[in-house]
């Protein structure tokens, strides 16, 4: 009997999760779609899923997993054809995951569960009875009391003929029975679970990492500093690993480089913003004053030590950038490319430029001045796209944030380049109106078009001019 594993996901960021589970299980070189154990799932949910939502097109990736899991919301899947420590390689790297369990029994009903564990291999459930334990009993959908549970823990005891001493502190091995209720969305839970799941827990996800990293306990801080979750997201779905070169061309305070340094990438940025690379001007933190020196990007990676993953971050205008590929080519230099634009919000959007001109003589040189005047938001990402296709290695990621005013949207107005395969689209709301999108996107093993010309597009009257995102935000306020 082949062992099964279930992974629980966190209720939160539901866009997320697969996305992040996919990309993660890939840097471990396993597909989710050979691993996802779906005929498991489905029997699971078919006393509770409306049978017009079931996927009509099973070669389609995207369909067959994340449709399935945006339409049922369910906080569970199910693998197979993996061993122990493949799941364990996802766990240490998974953020949206918050446990993964070596499944012993499953089933509608407590009986079908019991006959489930009994059919469970009994050479691998030896070793676990005489060591000490514990058994905990969760429901995903209500709030169980404490009589409720210790009468569920009583009833397998005819099945599980535990000798070891129960140790509610520090186990050798920790049981749970899952029950699943599915999602009510807010309405008074009633009935039955619609599935029951008894397993050994063999790992955590990495949501420790959200406090330890917390933007909070950060001494250099911005006003656009990303929170630790969605920068641990982002440098996964970027598929960042140890001896990655990953760069963001909007670096600020650079909390995107300390989740991919966190992953083992050595990085990189730039930004045209002198003063906040510099440890020079005010504090973000209310009532701070000005900066300290050691309010800088490479502090802020020695406060974890991960100082040795620093390489430079140069102040830079992203319109003409300093980074060049080797020869000219489109070889590429990073692995990865991980950022998040400014939109006119927070942060003005300002490139190296001359808001007027000044009148000079035939005879006199010409001299450069250092002037800043607005940047386009769709020729921001159209640049940013195209620094991409010209500096990604075959097969590296660029994941960036795109706002998005909501009652304009469709995805025709998605940015593109031929070279640049758009994997994920992932939305995050922000206020009624409006929202952003997470987008993934990989460079093409083979280029399609010159990467060092201009092809990429963006067709979207919301973003067209300086201030056209921000004007739309601030109307739906």
């Amino acid at each position: 009997m082949a062992k099964k594993y279930l992974i629980v996901l966190a209720q939160e960021h539901f866009e997320f999760r697969i996305p992040e589970l996919e990309s993660v299980a890939g840097i471990f070189k396993k597909r989710l779609l050979d691993i996802w154990d779906k005929q498991l799932i489905d029997h699971s949910l078919s006393n509770h899923v409306d049978e017009s939502l079931q996927i009509q097109n099973e070669d389609d990736e995207k369909m067959s997993i994340h449709n399935y899991f945006n339409q049922y919301d369910t906080p569970y899947i199910l693998l197979h054809n993996v061993s122990e420590q493949d799941v364990k390689n996802i766990m240490s790297r998974t953020i949206l995951a918050k446990n993964a369990y070596e499944i012993w029994g499953y089933g509608k009903t407590y009986n079908d569960m019991k006959k489930s564990i009994l059919e469970f291999p009994e050479d691998a459930k030896k070793s676990c009875f005489n060591s000490s334990f514990c058994i905990r009993v969760k429901a995903c959908g209500r709030k169980m009391s404490i009589p409720e549970q210790i009468k569920i823990i009583d009833s397998l005891e005819d099945v599980l003929p535990f000798e070891g001493e129960v140790d509610l502190k520090s186990p050798e091995n920790e049981f749970h029975v899952i029950e699943d209720y599915g999602a009510h969305k807010g309405k008074k839970f009633s009935g039955d679970p619609h599935y029951i799941y008894f397993g050994r827990l063999i790992a955590d996800g990495q949501r420790n990492l959200l406090q330890s990293y917390s933007v909070k306990t950060r001494k250099f801080i911005g006003n656009t500093s990303m929170d630790a979750g969605l920068s641990f997201i982002m440098s996964n779905v970027a598929k960042v690993k140890p001896g990655d070169y990953v760069c963001d061309p909007f670096v600020g305070t650079g909390s995107l480089l300390i989740a991919a340094a966190r992953h083992g990438g050595f990085v990189t940025g730039g930004d045209i913003n002198y003063n906040i690379l510099h440890a020079r001007g005010k504090s973000s933190r209310v009532g701070a004053g000005y900066r300290d020196k050691d309010e800088t990007i490479k502090d802020s990676l020695k406060q974890y030590e991960l100082q040795n993953k620093y390489l430079d971050v140069m102040v830079q205008d992203n319109a003409s950038n300093a980074w060049r590929s080797p020869l000219n080519m489109c070889h590429g230099i990073f692995d990865a490319i991980i950022t998040d634009p400014p939109y006119g919000i927070r942060e003005r959007c300002r490139k190296v430029g001359k808001n007027k001109e000044v009148a000079t003589s035939a005879n006199e040189p010409t001299i450069h001045y250092p002037e800043q005047t607005a940047y386009h938001l769709d020729q921001v990402f159209i640049d940013l796209l195209t620094f991409a296709a010209r500096t990604l290695v075959p097969g590296g990621r660029l994941v960036y944030w795109l706002p998005i005013y909501r009652p304009e949207y469709s995805d025709d107005i998605i940015p593109r380049h031929p070279n640049l395969k758009l994997l994920y689209n992932c939305e995050q709301p922000l206020k009624r109106e409006t929202s952003r999108r997470l987008l993934v996107m990989e460079k093409c093993e083979k280029e399609i078009a010159d990467c060092q010309t201009n092809g990429a597009s963006f067709n979207s009257d919301a973003h067209r001019g300086h201030n056209a995102f921000r004007n739309k935000y601030f109307k739906t306020k």
